[in-house]
Protein backbone atom coordinates (compact mmCIF):
# COMPACT_ATOMS: atom_id res chain seq x y z
CA UNK A 1 0.00 0.00 0.00
CA UNK A 2 2.60 2.13 0.78
CA UNK A 3 4.50 1.72 -2.94
CA UNK A 4 1.49 2.59 -4.36
CA UNK A 5 0.30 5.25 -2.07
CA UNK A 6 4.40 6.63 -3.21
CA UNK A 7 3.65 5.99 -6.93
CA UNK A 8 0.48 7.76 -6.89
CA UNK A 9 2.02 11.16 -5.23
CA UNK A 10 4.76 10.83 -8.04
CA UNK A 11 2.00 10.21 -10.86
CA UNK A 12 -0.03 13.51 -9.07
CA UNK A 13 3.85 15.76 -8.84
CA UNK A 14 4.72 14.72 -12.69
CA UNK A 15 1.09 15.90 -13.80
CA UNK A 16 1.30 18.86 -12.02
CA UNK A 17 4.42 19.93 -13.13
CA UNK A 18 3.71 19.38 -16.69
CA UNK A 19 0.35 21.15 -16.42
CA UNK A 20 2.32 24.28 -14.83
CA UNK A 21 5.02 23.86 -17.52
CA UNK A 22 2.69 24.14 -20.16
CA UNK A 23 0.54 26.87 -18.73
CA UNK A 24 3.50 28.94 -18.42
CA UNK A 25 4.54 28.20 -22.17
CA UNK A 26 1.30 29.25 -22.97
CA UNK A 27 0.67 32.79 -20.66
CA UNK A 28 4.35 33.35 -22.40
CA UNK A 29 2.91 34.37 -25.85
CA UNK A 30 -0.29 36.65 -24.96
CA UNK A 31 2.28 38.29 -22.58
CA UNK A 32 4.85 38.96 -25.31
CA UNK A 33 2.20 40.53 -27.24
CA UNK A 34 0.42 42.62 -24.72
CA UNK A 35 3.68 44.65 -24.30
CA UNK A 36 2.99 45.41 -28.12
CA UNK A 37 -0.37 46.40 -27.86
CA UNK A 38 0.16 48.27 -25.27
CA UNK A 39 -0.12 51.78 -26.59
CA UNK A 40 -0.96 50.78 -29.75
CA UNK A 41 -4.07 49.16 -29.70
CA UNK A 42 -6.39 49.39 -26.79
CA UNK A 43 -8.65 46.72 -28.10
CA UNK A 44 -6.19 44.39 -28.97
CA UNK A 45 -4.61 45.07 -25.31
CA UNK A 46 -7.86 44.55 -23.71
CA UNK A 47 -8.83 40.86 -25.62
CA UNK A 48 -4.92 39.56 -24.28
CA UNK A 49 -5.72 40.65 -21.22
CA UNK A 50 -9.30 38.40 -21.11
CA UNK A 51 -6.79 35.39 -22.55
CA UNK A 52 -4.58 35.64 -19.56
CA UNK A 53 -7.31 35.99 -17.00
CA UNK A 54 -8.38 32.85 -18.47
CA UNK A 55 -5.81 30.90 -18.72
CA UNK A 56 -4.84 32.05 -15.25
CA UNK A 57 -8.53 30.60 -14.13
CA UNK A 58 -7.38 27.80 -15.67
CA UNK A 59 -4.22 27.38 -13.47
CA UNK A 60 -6.92 27.44 -10.90
CA UNK A 61 -8.96 25.03 -11.87
CA UNK A 62 -6.67 22.47 -12.03
CA UNK A 63 -5.50 22.77 -8.53
CA UNK A 64 -9.08 23.07 -7.63
CA UNK A 65 -9.97 19.74 -9.61
CA UNK A 66 -6.87 17.79 -7.46
CA UNK A 67 -4.46 18.04 -10.58
CA UNK A 68 -6.89 17.69 -13.25
CA UNK A 69 -6.87 19.71 -16.37
CA UNK A 70 -10.18 21.40 -17.33
CA UNK A 71 -12.09 19.66 -19.61
CA UNK A 72 -12.70 21.81 -23.53
CA UNK A 73 -15.64 24.30 -23.73
CA UNK A 74 -16.33 23.90 -27.02
CA UNK A 75 -18.82 26.58 -28.53
CA UNK A 76 -19.06 27.70 -32.27
CA UNK A 77 -17.06 30.07 -33.85
CA UNK A 78 -14.58 30.63 -37.22
CA UNK A 79 -11.35 29.42 -37.15
CA UNK A 80 -10.27 31.94 -39.53
CA UNK A 81 -10.53 34.68 -37.28
CA UNK A 82 -8.99 32.45 -34.30
CA UNK A 83 -6.13 32.09 -36.86
CA UNK A 84 -5.45 35.75 -38.28
CA UNK A 85 -5.93 36.92 -34.20
CA UNK A 86 -3.17 34.31 -33.47
CA UNK A 87 -0.90 35.96 -36.11
CA UNK A 88 -1.76 39.27 -34.74
CA UNK A 89 0.98 38.81 -31.69
CA UNK A 90 3.43 37.90 -34.47
CA UNK A 91 2.68 40.37 -37.23
CA UNK A 92 5.54 42.59 -36.74
CA UNK A 93 8.11 39.95 -36.37
CA UNK A 94 6.98 38.23 -39.17
CA UNK A 95 7.13 41.45 -41.27
CA UNK A 96 10.84 42.11 -40.50
CA UNK A 97 11.79 38.95 -41.89
CA UNK A 98 9.66 39.26 -45.11
CA UNK A 99 10.13 42.42 -46.02
CA UNK A 100 6.82 44.20 -44.74
CA UNK A 101 4.89 40.91 -46.09
CA UNK A 102 2.24 39.78 -43.95
CA UNK A 103 2.09 35.54 -43.68
CA UNK A 104 -0.92 34.59 -46.34
CA UNK A 105 -3.99 33.75 -44.05
CA UNK A 106 -6.68 32.11 -46.63
CA UNK A 107 -9.76 30.14 -46.08
CA UNK A 108 -12.42 28.33 -48.51
CA UNK A 109 -15.37 30.34 -47.65
CA UNK A 110 -15.96 30.29 -43.38
CA UNK A 111 -14.90 27.64 -41.76
CA UNK A 112 -17.08 27.52 -38.52
CA UNK A 113 -15.97 24.74 -35.92
CA UNK A 114 -17.27 23.25 -32.88
CA UNK A 115 -14.69 23.32 -30.07
CA UNK A 116 -12.95 25.26 -27.10
CA UNK A 117 -11.97 28.42 -28.54
CA UNK A 118 -9.42 29.40 -25.78
CA UNK A 119 -7.37 26.00 -26.86
CA UNK A 120 -7.45 26.10 -30.11
CA UNK A 121 -6.51 30.15 -29.79
CA UNK A 122 -3.80 28.51 -28.00
CA UNK A 123 -3.30 26.09 -30.53
CA UNK A 124 -2.60 28.87 -33.46
CA UNK A 125 0.07 30.95 -30.79
CA UNK A 126 1.78 27.37 -30.79
CA UNK A 127 1.87 27.20 -34.40
CA UNK A 128 2.98 30.75 -35.48
CA UNK A 129 5.59 30.49 -33.10
CA UNK A 130 7.05 27.43 -33.72
CA UNK A 131 6.89 28.83 -37.67
CA UNK A 132 8.31 32.04 -36.71
CA UNK A 133 11.43 30.66 -34.73
CA UNK A 134 12.17 27.39 -36.84
CA UNK A 135 10.91 27.83 -40.38
CA UNK A 136 10.27 31.43 -41.48
CA UNK A 137 13.67 32.46 -41.20
CA UNK A 138 14.74 30.32 -44.03
CA UNK A 139 11.27 30.53 -46.13
CA UNK A 140 8.11 31.41 -46.63
CA UNK A 141 4.72 30.52 -44.20
CA UNK A 142 1.20 30.63 -45.55
CA UNK A 143 -1.89 29.20 -43.77
CA UNK A 144 -5.18 27.55 -45.21
CA UNK A 145 -8.16 26.77 -44.11
CA UNK A 146 -10.55 24.35 -45.66
CA UNK A 147 -13.15 21.55 -45.06
CA UNK A 148 -12.68 18.10 -45.31
CA UNK A 149 -15.69 15.85 -44.65
CA UNK A 150 -16.62 16.69 -41.17
CA UNK A 151 -13.53 18.53 -40.32
CA UNK A 152 -12.59 21.69 -40.20
CA UNK A 153 -8.44 21.69 -41.32
CA UNK A 154 -5.78 24.46 -40.79
CA UNK A 155 -2.71 23.94 -42.76
CA UNK A 156 0.31 26.00 -41.47
CA UNK A 157 2.84 25.68 -44.68
CA UNK A 158 6.16 26.78 -44.49
CA UNK A 159 9.34 26.53 -47.10
CA UNK A 160 11.95 26.00 -43.97
CA UNK A 161 14.77 23.29 -43.59
CA UNK A 162 12.22 20.83 -42.75
CA UNK A 163 12.61 17.83 -40.22
CA UNK A 164 13.86 14.12 -40.93
CA UNK A 165 11.55 11.19 -40.62
CA UNK A 166 12.83 10.64 -37.22
CA UNK A 167 12.06 15.01 -36.17
CA UNK A 168 8.52 14.21 -37.30
CA UNK A 169 8.18 10.94 -35.66
CA UNK A 170 9.00 12.85 -32.35
CA UNK A 171 7.92 16.65 -32.66
CA UNK A 172 4.69 16.17 -29.82
CA UNK A 173 6.92 14.33 -27.46
CA UNK A 174 6.68 16.56 -24.47
CA UNK A 175 10.38 18.15 -23.83
CA UNK A 176 11.72 16.76 -27.44
CA UNK A 177 13.58 19.56 -29.07
CA UNK A 178 15.54 19.03 -32.14
CA UNK A 179 19.45 19.01 -32.19
CA UNK A 180 18.77 22.33 -34.30
CA UNK A 181 16.97 23.78 -32.07
CA UNK A 182 19.20 23.09 -29.37
CA UNK A 183 22.13 24.14 -31.83
CA UNK A 184 20.46 27.44 -32.32
CA UNK A 185 19.63 28.61 -28.82
CA UNK A 186 16.20 29.22 -30.84
CA UNK A 187 14.00 26.11 -29.30
CA UNK A 188 11.62 26.30 -26.87
CA UNK A 189 11.19 23.57 -23.77
CA UNK A 190 9.91 20.98 -26.22
CA UNK A 191 6.21 21.60 -24.46
CA UNK A 192 3.76 23.84 -27.29
CA UNK A 193 3.36 21.05 -29.98
CA UNK A 194 2.61 18.19 -27.08
CA UNK A 195 0.22 20.14 -25.40
CA UNK A 196 -1.18 21.65 -28.53
CA UNK A 197 -2.10 18.39 -29.89
CA UNK A 198 -2.97 17.01 -26.61
CA UNK A 199 -5.76 20.04 -27.00
CA UNK A 200 -6.38 18.79 -30.52
CA UNK A 201 -7.29 15.53 -29.87
CA UNK A 202 -9.48 16.40 -26.31
CA UNK A 203 -11.28 18.18 -29.03
CA UNK A 204 -12.07 15.69 -31.04
CA UNK A 205 -9.27 16.49 -33.97
CA UNK A 206 -5.75 16.24 -34.18
CA UNK A 207 -2.36 17.97 -35.30
CA UNK A 208 0.12 16.31 -37.29
CA UNK A 209 3.14 16.92 -39.23
CA UNK A 210 4.34 16.32 -42.99
CA UNK A 211 6.92 17.25 -45.84
CA UNK A 212 6.29 20.24 -47.91
CA UNK A 213 7.09 19.93 -51.05
CA UNK A 214 9.80 21.01 -52.33
CA UNK A 215 10.94 22.13 -48.61
CA UNK A 216 9.77 22.66 -45.32
CA UNK A 217 6.60 21.03 -43.23
CA UNK A 218 3.25 20.95 -42.81
CA UNK A 219 1.27 21.38 -39.77
CA UNK A 220 -1.88 19.86 -39.87
CA UNK A 221 -4.34 20.90 -37.67
CA UNK A 222 -8.25 19.32 -37.38
CA UNK A 223 -11.36 20.11 -35.66
CA UNK A 224 -15.11 18.93 -35.77
CA UNK A 225 -16.62 21.27 -38.59
CA UNK A 226 -20.12 22.77 -37.52
CA UNK A 227 -22.78 25.11 -39.47
CA UNK A 228 -22.75 28.84 -39.18
CA UNK A 229 -24.66 29.59 -36.24
CA UNK A 230 -27.99 30.85 -36.36
CA UNK A 231 -28.90 35.00 -36.54
CA UNK A 232 -31.51 35.17 -34.47
CA UNK A 233 -34.52 36.82 -36.63
CA UNK A 234 -36.08 40.25 -34.78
Amino acid sequence: LTVFADWSFMMFLRERDDFLAATAHDLTTPLVGLRYAIGRNAEEARRLNERMIRLVGNIKEFLRLGGKRKPPEPSVFDLAAVCREAYSLFAEDYRDLFDGRDVEISADGEVWVFADETMSLQIAWNLFGNDLKSAAPFGSVAVRLFRRGGMAVAEFRDEGQGMTRRQMRKAFDRYYRAKTALESGKGGFGIGLCTSREFARSMGGDLSVRKNDPTGCVFELTLPAAPPPQVAED
